[in-house]
C-alpha cells in the first residue's frame, strides 16, 4: 500500500454475524468493531484488519484502548506508536501536531467502519466486500 505512515494490520477474526470483526490478542477485553457492510467471509475466519493511522480517532468511549510506547512529533502531525490491549502488533496513530503523549499513557480511539479493510490472513488478498 502506498502511503506514509503505513497501514496498520491487526490479527482479527470475522464475527459470527459477519457484520463485525474481533481483534485477537487483546487480553480479557473483547474488542469488536462493526463493519460498514456484511462480509462474505465465514464467521470465525481469521483475517488481517487494515486501518490507516489517520482513520483512528480519539474517543473517550472508544473501543480501542491504546498504550503509548512512543510519541513522534513531526510538526503538523504527531505519530503515536503503541499497542491495543495486549495485542502484539505495533500500531501507529496520526494525530495533530499539538498532541503530546508520554510512554505508558493510555488513550482510547475509535475506527470508522467505512475505513476498515479486511484481508485474508493466509493469502494477503483483500476481501473486497468488507
Amino acid at each position: 500500500f502506498i502511503g506514509s505512515p503505513a497501514m496498520n494490520f491487526l490479527a482479527a477474526k470475522v464475527g459470527i454475524d459477519q457484520k463485525s470483526v474481533e481483534l485477537a490478542g487483546t487480553g480479557t477485553a473483547r474488542i469488536e468493531l462493526p463493519l460498514a457492510r456484511p462480509t462474505s467471509a465465514v464467521g470465525g475466519t481469521p483475517v488481517a484488519l487494515g486501518v490507516r493511522p489517520e482513520h483512528l480517532q480519539p474517543a473517550a468511549d472508544g473501543a480501542l484502548e491504546f498504550e503509548v510506547e512512543l510519541a513522534e512529533p513531526l510538526g503538523a502531525d504527531t505519530l503515536l506508536h503503541g499497542r491495543f490491549g495486549q495485542a502484539r502488533e505495533l500500531v501507529t496513530v496520526r494525530q495533530g501536531g499539538h498532541v503530546q503523549a508520554k510512554p505508558g499513557e493510555r488513550r482510547r480511539f475509535q475506527a470508522d467502519a467505512s475505513h476498515l479493510h479486511l484481508f485474508d490472513s493466509q493469502t494477503g488478498r483483500r476481501i473486497g466486500d468488507a
